[in-house]
């Protein structure tokens, strides 16, 4: 089973289907948007393929908020002695 967000591949190792249920988790980051999620199953020796399901309603991802904290530090001017 192979997982493509988008059209582009997700696994470079097709994932194995234990009870029936094949998961991938993904370590790349998406940016903000909805994306197409796609499973292909190619067949095997006990059922034919390849099988193609979407996941309904895609996948969005949102941005994280941030935040920045700015710090001001006093410098002292050194004169000559």
């Amino acid at each position: 089973m192979n997982f493509y967000s988008d059209g582009t591949l997700l696994n470079s190792t097709p994932a194995t289907i234990t009870g029936g249920v094949a998961s991938y988790t993904t370590t790349p980051c998406f940016r903000a948007a909805a994306h197409v999620i796609t499973a292909v199953y190619s067949g095997d020796t006990n059922f034919t393929g390849p099988t193609t399901f979407t996941l309904a309603g895609g996948q969005t991802v949102t941005a994280a908020p941030t935040t920045t904290t700015l710090v001001r530090r006093r410098s002292i001017a050194l004169g000559n002695r």
